[in-house]
């Protein structure tokens, strides 16, 4: 298992056990700009100004702002970083 991986899975289960997500949520998309070539799940995208990202998906509480769950955007990369 990744460092990655592992930040991610402890992120959304200590999100679960600290936050009740309410009426309020929200599910959105959203980026961190990339410029590292190692990364695996990093995107390219010729329309954004930072051209290499990586992309996640968030379940949100708008009121709150909190982050109620996380995921990576892993595209048709050959390699899983083993995040469900």
């Amino acid at each position: 298992m990744s460092p990655a991986s592992l930040f991610i899975r402890i992120f959304n289960d200590m999100a679960k056990r600290t936050f009740i997500l309410g009426p309020n949520a929200a599910f959105d998309e959203g980026g961190v700009a990339m410029g590292s070539r190692y990364c695996p799940v990093c995107q390219y995208n010729k329309d954004k100004p930072a051209k290499y990202r990586v992309d996640f998906f968030i379940l949100a509480d708008l009121k709150y702002y909190f982050i109620y769950h996380l995921d990576v955007y892993q595209g048709k990369n050959k390699v899983n970083i083993d995040i469900d």
